[in-house]
């Protein structure tokens, strides 16, 4: 199970490292702002762009990382 993180205190890159690793760890996951589920399903579903500038704001890179085998999320700009 993972806990929702204080997204106001954690810098974008500290985000980010939260998806990969749970990109890496679950087969499932749930994307919640503001007590709304944005997206509920197979962690290759979930973990998309759109998904993450819903989340948090930001454009990011998000790849199957061959070697790593998983999804990894890569932060490129702010939305605001």
């Amino acid at each position: 199970m993972l806990l929702p993180l204080p997204v106001r205190s954690m810098r974008s890159t500290d985000s980010m490292r939260a998806l990969c690793l749970a990109a890496s760890l679950c087969d499932r996951l749930v994307l919640l702002r503001h007590g709304r589920v944005l997206a509920d399903g197979p962690t290759a579903d979930v973990l998309t762009s759109h998904a993450i500038r819903a989340l948090y704001d930001v454009e990011a890179d998000v790849q199957f990382h061959e070697q790593a085998g998983h999804l990894t999320v890569v932060p490129v700009a702010r939305t605001r």
